[in-house]
């Protein structure tokens, strides 16, 4: 029988960095903002008609909604919704610049490393004038 080992031995971590996962929570709203959106702008036509339009049902209990009314519903989820776009555009660009900031600071890492190293050409350049030294001194001596 094998032994029991820990669950995550080999897994990694089982939770994402909390700015990873902020930033997906804030795309998938992103993404389910303009549904909601027009499911909120359909909710007036759920809406009783006024009794100038139509006479209210006999066993209707719901008042209509006034013009007015609607128009102050149908303008402020337009705001509302503009802003809830404008606040999750903010967090997107904020989680885009850190992502990319430490990216970049990984990648001058990386170039760091490359250009400290000798690369293929010039150790065959050093190798070569190794060479032509150790024949010009072993013909010389």
């Amino acid at each position: 029988m094998t032994p029991l080992r820990p669950p995550n031995e080999d897994r990694g971590p089982v939770f994402l960095e909390r700015k990873t996962y902020r930033a997906r929570r804030m795309m998938d709203g992103a993404r389910l903002l303009p549904l909601l959106g027009v499911a909120l702008f359909m909710v007036p036509a759920l809406w009783p008609k006024s009794a100038v339009i139509a006479p209210p049902a006999p066993d209707s209990f719901a008042a209509p909604v006034t013009t007015s009314g609607a128009m102050l519903y149908v303008f402020g989820l337009w705001g509302f919704l503009t802003l809830a776009a404008a606040v999750m555009a903010r967090g997107l660009a904020r989680a885009e610049e850190a992502e990319a900031a430490s990216a970049t600071s990984g990648s001058n890492d990386a170039a760091l490393l490359t250009a400290t190293a000798p690369d293929a050409d010039h150790a065959d350049h050093a190798d070569h004038a190794a060479q032509q030294g150790a024949a010009a001194r072993h013909e010389g001596g």
